[in-house]
């Protein structure tokens, strides 16, 4: 795969080969999770991960050559609407009815700012946001809590030493027992993102 392979076509992301190949260990289940995946921005309850879970998911964004760390519950809220933002000094503060939750709020970074930078977190991202899904985790993908640059600066000097650039966020945790699960997701069909050609 090459990523913008057209420098004069900023919208053409990525040119890959699509070959066959036996699936490799744990394909089959990240593919088995793509119609499941959910967007869940509910209320999750107190319950620790799966013994591993954390170890797993940094192992994956390694293996993509972007950083991973557990954002300190002191660092940011949810309130009662279901919006989540980030607590640092100086920078924007929200969420001020905070509700209980018992989500972990984790963030993906990388050592560069630029678009292949932040193209590899978005794919890191959604690979990780499938395997969240596979393990039976309810999770969500949140980026606004950085637009503050105040916020996504600080972040960055706590959790990476100000070595990497946060890129996203992930809310993850044990899906709330209740009878209505979250509705699925809006997405662009293959139709409208990808082209094929054969040679």
């Amino acid at each position: 795969m090459r990523r913008f392979p057209m420098p004069d076509d900023p919208g053409h992301i990525a040119l890959f080969d699509v070959i066959e190949h036996p699936a490799q260990p744990g394909h089959r289940e990240l593919a088995a999770a793509i119609g499941s995946r959910r967007s869940d921005r509910r209320e999750f309850p107190e319950a620790r991960l799966p013994a591993g879970t954390l170890e797993l998911l940094s192992v994956h964004a390694a293996r993509r050559g972007v950083d991973f760390a557990v954002v300190p519950r002191t660092r940011w809220v949810r309130d009662e609407h279901g919006h989540v933002a980030l607590r640092f000094p100086g920078g924007a503060v929200g969420g001020r009815n905070a509700s209980a939750d018992g989500a972990l709020l984790l963030t993906l970074g990388t050592a560069g700012d630029d678009e292949i930078d932040r193209v590899r977190a978005g794919e890191t991202l959604s690979h990780l946001l499938l395997a969240a899904t596979a393990l039976g985790l309810a999770s969500c993908a949140l980026t606004d809590p950085l637009h503050d640059g105040r916020n996504r600066l600080a972040l960055g000097c706590e959790v990476f030493d100000g070595e990497s650039y946060p890129q996203a966020l992930i809310r993850v945790g044990t899906p709330p027992d209740t009878p209505q699960p979250p509705g699925g997701s809006d997405r662009r069909t293959l139709q409208q993102t990808t082209t094929w050609a054969s040679n």
